[in-house]
C-alpha cells in the first residue's frame, strides 16, 4: 500500500488485490487527487472553533448528533473528488451520465453530492435530517424528505446514477 504524505497527513491509497479474488480486475487504484488536498487544506483554514463546538453540545441536548451537525454546520462529509469519480465511472457509463439524472440516497449535507453533480444533468437528494434537508435545498437540489426503507418516491421517478454512501451503517 503506498502512502502519500501531504501536510504531514499520511494519504493511503491501494490495496492487495489478491485478497479481491474474482474482483480484482474491477479494481481502480485512486490517489490524492486535487480535490482532496483541497478538503484537507480547508480543514486547516477552517477548523471548528470553540463556539461551533458549544452550540453542537447545546444541540445535541435537543436532537440526534446528526441533525446537530447539519444545523451547526460542522464535521463535511467527503467520499471522493470529482476526478475521482470520473476514473471509477469511466468509459460508457460516464459518458450516459452527461444527460442523466442523479439520485443520492441520505445526501446528508452535499458535499458528496456536490462532488457528484458535475457528472450528471441533474440533481435529486433524500434525507431524513430535517436541517440536513435544508442544506441541500440551499444548494439548489430538490431533496426530499423521507426515509426510502418506509416510503417511496413521487411514482414515475428514474435515475441514471443512485448514490447510497454512509448510509447503510447509520
Amino acid at each position: 500500500m503506498l502512502a502519500d504524505l501531504y501536510r504531514g497527513l499520511s494519504l493511503r491509497y491501494g490495496a492487495n488485490a489478491d485478497a479481491l479474488g474474482p474482483l480484482a480486475p474491477s479494481f481502480v487504484r485512486l490517489d490524492a487527487d486535487p480535490d482532496t488536498r483541497a478538503w484537507i487544506d480547508d480543514c486547516f483554514a477552517r477548523p471548528v472553533g470553540a463556539l461551533q463546538l458549544a452550540a453542537r453540545a447545546v444541540a445535541r441536548s435537543m436532537m440526534s448528533d446528526y441533525d446537530a451537525n447539519g444545523l451547526v454546520g460542522t464535521h463535511d462529509m467527503r467520499v471522493l473528488g470529482t476526478d475521482q469519480w470520473r476514473q471509477l465511472l469511466d468509459g460508457p457509463t460516464l459518458d450516459h451520465l452527461a444527460e442523466g439524472r442523479l439520485l443520492d440516497v441520505g445526501a446528508g449535507d452535499g458535499h458528496v453530492t456536490a462532488a457528484l453533480a458535475p457528472l450528471v444533468r441533474d440533481v435529486v437528494t433524500t434525507e431524513t435530517s430535517g436541517g440536513m434537508a435544508k442544506r441541500l435545498r440551499k444548494r439548489g437540489w430538490q431533496c426530499h424528505e423521507v426515509d426510502l426503507a418506509l416510503r417511496t418516491l413521487p411514482e414515475g421517478e428514474r435515475f441514471d446514477l443512485v448514490a447510497l454512501l454512509n448510509v447503510l451503517d447509520r
